[in-house]
């Protein structure tokens, strides 16, 4: 959180609420339920950060779903916020272990478009 110290002490708690939410649908594989929570909070007017986002990924990554960590991140992308390398990365291994090619070929074009080295 760049700009914290600009942001209402209630917006921060929020956000910070959203991630303790999160975190543990994550560990039980509750995909669903954190998506509901993202979208309950949406929908209250919460803007979520790139943490938040990485944290959706990464729950969409444990169920072994591209396709829909492919579409949060373009959330995140059209939210104003930059994917960070090791989400990018976690994202193309789950690609090519799924062995769906075209959504790598994706991950690719962000990862140069955003001028990150994603190695072999």
């Amino acid at each position: 959180m760049l700009y914290s110290h600009l942001l209402h002490p209630y917006t921060l708690w929020l956000w910070h609420a959203l991630r303790k939410l999160l975190s543990p649908c994550m560990r039980i594989h509750q995909t669903s339920e954190a998506t509901k929570v993202y979208t309950h909070l949406t929908g209250e007017g919460v803007k979520p950060d790139a943490r938040t986002y990485s944290l959706l990924v990464d729950a969409h990554l444990i169920k072994r779903d591209p396709k829909s960590a492919t579409a949060v991140i373009d959330d995140m992308i059209n939210a104003g916020f930059e994917p960070s390398k090791e989400t990018l990365k976690n994202l193309r291994r789950r690609c090519l272990r799924e062995l769906d090619y075209k959504k790598d070929a994706q991950v690719e074009s962000l990862a140069k478009n955003f001028q990150i080295r994603m190695g072999s």
